[in-house]
């Protein structure tokens, strides 16, 4: 399997290979870390630089979405050890410092044959040992199988025992994860920031925080500039400020 990054037309150039080549060097080094912390990866075969791309094995298997969406579990039971399994891995991953960034279920696979729980995508992955990271980790996770149906609250309340058995530093990246929750559960939402309520010098700051977060690799920055985009909502509800 080839994994390339493409070029983007919107980008300089020089910018454009640059930001290629550093992303596509980290996310070869995560995974072959990854591996190394017992953490189950595609095994790279070739890095090619010049060509921006990673050349990896093929993972034969179904997204842990698939999985459930399409109810392919045998049973119960089965869906909730690999629930807590995917709480084992990335509780492996964060007694290692990594801070996945894109913790979805469709990017954990259930491998045929072996039943293996298999990360893929470490495209946004960086090394921290802060417990905010690792709870925007936990709560990106989370919102990722509450997309998926009704009752998958009681499958991340799985996951979560999983993480808990694992993890060393429990109660900082727990906590720190229900900090994160409670903030989110505030709606930082890119719709509900820009609202006619704000004047149009309001909306412009707020989608510009917006943008600086989308384009932050770091979880605590990105988590900042939303909450600087919520601060000035609220400014502009309240005061009707128009900056």
């Amino acid at each position: 399997m080839v994994k390339e990054r493409v070029k983007k037309s919107y980008r300089h150039p020089v910018l454009d290979a640059s930001i290629r080549n550093k992303r596509l060097v980290l996310e070869a080094r995560s995974m072959e870390r990854c591996l190394k912390a017992g953490i189950k990866t595609p095994i790279i075969r070739y890095v090619d630089v010049n060509r921006y791309c990673i050349i990896m094995d093929y993972i034969n298997g179904n997204t842990v979405r698939d999985y459930i969406n399409k109810s392919l579990y045998k049973s119960q039971d089965e869906l909730y050890s690999y629930c807590f399994k995917i709480g084992e891995v990335v509780a492996k991953l964060h007694n290692h410092n990594y801070i996945h960034g894109d913790l979805t279920t469709s990017n954990f696979m259930i491998e045929e044959g072996t039943g293996d729980l298999v990360l893929l995508d470490f495209g946004l992955t960086t090394v921290s040992s802060s417990a905010e990271d690792m709870g925007v980790d936990l709560y990106v996770l989370e919102r990722a199988f509450l997309s998926l149906h009704d009752h998958a609250a009681e499958l991340f309340d799985e996951v979560m025992r999983g993480y808990e058995s694992l993890v060393v530093r429990k109660e900082q990246n727990v906590s720190s994860f229900k900090k994160v929750r409670a903030r989110g559960r505030k709606r930082l939402a890119f719709g509900w920031f820009v609202c006619s309520n704000n004047s149009l010098y309001t909306q412009l700051i707020i989608s510009l925080f917006i943008l600086f977060a989308i384009c932050q690799r770091n979880q605590t920055q990105r988590v900042l500039y939303f909450s600087l985009a919520w601060f000035c909502h609220g400014l502009g509800i309240r005061f009707g400020l128009g900056f």
